[in-house]
């Protein structure tokens, strides 16, 4: 697909979904290329160095990109009054 730059910048979000979905761009500036617009492959993205030496060195363990495994949620303990009675007392002590 070819776009110029005024459509791009009109259409970016739609624009940068179908990138990441397979499909290449160019950009085009009155009818000339400029650049192109393609999905990264994840062998692309580089580590930062400190994350390649901590798996180097064993400290860290790469994730395996799979969904994460579902979870009870913590449930807060009831420790007294809420926030909400805690503000009524203390705005009917003002009037």
């Amino acid at each position: 697909m070819e776009i110029g730059i005024r459509e791009f910048k009109d259409r970016l979000s739609e624009i940068l979904h179908r990138a990441s979905h397979g499909e290449r761009i160019t950009i085009t500036h009155h009818g000339r290329p400029l650049c192109e617009i393609s999905p990264t492959e994840l062998a692309q993205i580089k580590r930062p160095p400190y994350l390649t030496k901590g798996i180097e060195e064993g400290w860290l363990t790469p994730g395996k990109g799979g969904k994460l495994q579902a979870f009870t949620p913590i449930k807060p303990k009831k420790s007294g009054k809420s926030t909400t009675e805690l503000l009524r007392e203390s705005r009917a002590e003002r009037f």
